[in-house]
């Protein structure tokens, strides 16, 4: 249980950066004092947590204890021998948009997600990505790409087995222009029990925000500091979400 205190805690600060950033970004965006608080109250604030609205880290932060509670007791059967478990990513590029008109269908992704893993045991987590740097143009107009992608907490009998099932797989997912020099869909063996819950913390934290570093080989990403207007842009959406079809 200390452990799992610790581990949540860490996930807690992160989280804690995006709940102070959005209640900045709406009290800035919205039109009056009033209705922002009306909004931070509605969406962000802690006494609505049981309705485990997306926008929400109170929300997820529950979320997340329970799920690394339950996943506790699967360790032992995930890493007894002849067992190998891996967590992959995805990208598609149906699930980039412009920041202004962002549309993800989480109901058609989990669906594309389900099918590319039939017959397998996994957890998976979508999480979308906002590059304020970098622009993408859609039928609605130019904007800061927000792009989503799925954490696929993967087991089986062999890691020979997961590669293979990943080059099968991997050709139903489109890149968007960028990715592939990212290496998608990526692959990470989960040695141990805590490389297993430092990806389900990982998988289901809010969230974060990246840019891609063109000097590094291969090519890399880091956080990059998002401006107000990406943050409320980004809660404008989730919070017509639950954690659930995330």
């Amino acid at each position: 249980m200390d452990q799992l205190d610790q581990l949540l805690q860490t996930a807690d600060k992160w989280d804690s950066k995006y709940i102070i950033a959005a209640k900045v970004a709406i009290r800035a965006l919205s039109p009056t004092e009033e209705i922002a608080e009306r909004r931070i109250k509605k969406y962000l604030s802690k006494d609505r947590l049981e309705e485990f609205n997306l926008a929400n880290s109170y929300s997820k932060a529950l979320f997340r204890r329970h799920l690394l509670l339950a996943a506790s007791e699967w360790e032992d059967e995930l890493y007894k021998p002849g067992r190998v478990v891996m967590m992959a990513t995805f990208v598609d590029q149906d699930w980039a948009f412009p920041d202004h008109k962002i549309a993800f269908d989480f109901k058609a992704a989990r669906q594309k997600v389900r099918n590319a893993f039939a017959g397998m045991d996994y957890i998976a987590a979508f999480e979308p990505a906002v590059y304020p740097d970098e622009e993408v143009t859609t039928e609605s107009g130019t904007g800061s790409l927000v792009s989503f992608h799925a954490h696929v907490i993967v087991w089986s009998t062999s890691e020979t087995k997961l590669r293979a099932h990943k080059l099968k797989i991997g050709k139903r997912f489109t890149l968007q222009a960028g990715d592939e020099k990212l290496s998608f869909p990526r692959l990470d063996k989960l040695t141990t029990t805590a490389d297993f819950r430092k990806s389900l913390q990982y998988a289901t934290k809010m969230p974060v925000v990246y840019e891609r570093v063109e000097e590094d080989d291969p090519i890399s990403q880091r956080h990059a500091n998002l401006e107000n207007i990406h943050y409320y842009k980004l809660t404008s959406f989730l919070h017509h979400h639950t954690i659930f079809e995330a």
